[in-house]
């Protein structure tokens, strides 16, 4: 009996469908999980020489770490208050200071007297203050900042001319909002946790600089608040002197007088040697233990970024030539 011709060309071999299945099996996207693992124990000791790089650069890096001395101080904080405040206040003088008009006071929303104190060591005024009686611009940055140079004269390196071709700001001389950058950066305040005081603390590589930029800067800049407080009080008292002088509705002049009183208090009070600002509490010292470096931060994280990007650019690699 001759074979049907339909049925031999439709009768397949074991060996053919081994093969089809095969072919449908690579044609489906499946990472297999075995070959991956493989890949990564093939090439573990690549992963191993660079976390080794990246530990050791790690531990010269902190072998390079120049530990601080901090110099600290505990004060308490001086927010507005006192008996003038108070008589603002009261009664609906504010109301009465602005429909006279040309002075206006926020009570709420004014800052203290230790914020702006803070504030002060941070700015351009009291850094010109400090470069005039102590020569602090050649104190922090050196003799040479005083002396002059020629920028065509200047040599940049390759660092340099890359920031310039990123439109990063060229390098300059320091000046003084350096210097107040570099006092606002290093004068520190933070909460003390077992009271309700300030810690005020200041970092330096030598202890008695430490201390010394503390009190300097601390002082002058109760100084200077001090000052200024003196001055805003003098002018609002020539202020309500000058509307009293031209109001003659007996109700607000009485309430013009006191607050002429209040001031000429609070200028009894700014006048002698009270604290401004902020009353020391303790006397500043330097503490003894000096600032370390922090170990996950130098060595633990570059290590992990370290294995974690060679560990993926070896796998991108095994998926690419598997393909």
């Amino acid at each position: 009996m001759a074979p049907n011709p339909d049925q031999s060309q439709s009768a397949t071999t074991p060996k053919e469908a081994a093969n089809q299945s095969a072919a449908i099996v690579e044609s489906t996207d499946v990472i297999d999980v075995r070959y991956l693992l493989r890949t990564l124990l093939r090439w573990s000791w690549v992963i191993a020489l660079v976390a080794g790089v990246a530990a050791a650069r790690g531990a010269w890096n902190m072998h390079n770490f120049s530990p601080q001395f901090t110099a600290k101080m505990t004060v308490k904080p001086l927010e507005n208050g006192g008996p003038g405040i108070a008589s603002l206040q009261a009664g609906g003088a504010s109301q009465l200071l602005g429909s006279l008009g040309g002075f206006q006071l926020n009570v709420s929303r004014s800052a203290g007297q230790f914020d702006r104190l803070v504030h002060r060591v941070s700015s351009l005024a009291l850094a010109r203050v400090l470069d005039e009686k102590f020569n602090m611009m050649e104190v922090v940055f050196g003799p040479a900042v005083n002396q002059a140079t020629n920028e065509d004269e200047v040599q940049l390196g390759w660092r340099q001319r890359l920031r310039l071709f990123l439109k990063y700001s060229p390098p300059t001389k320091p000046t003084l909002e350096d210097l107040a950058r570099y006092f606002g950066g290093n004068f520190k305040v933070k909460d003390d946790d077992k009271s309700p005081f300030k810690i005020i603390t200041f970092s330096h590589k030598v202890p008695d600089k430490a201390l010394w930029y503390l009190k300097t800067v601390f002082d002058e800049a109760v100084t200077y608040l001090r000052e200024e407080i003196r001055a805003e009080q003098a002018e609002r008292r020539d202020f309500l002197e000058s509307r009293l002088a031209e109001t003659e509705i007996v109700e607000m002049r009485r309430d013009l007088m006191g607050l002429i009183t209040a001031e000429i208090r609070k200028e009894m009070l700014s006048h002698g040697d009270l604290p401004v600002g902020a009353q020391v509490v303790d006397e500043p010292f330097v503490s003894k233990y000096r600032t370390e470096p922090n170990a996950l931060q130098f060595i633990g994280v570059p290590t992990v970024i370290a294995i974690a990007v060679t560990a993926g650019l070896i796998l991108l690699i095994a998926l690419y030539r598997a393909e």
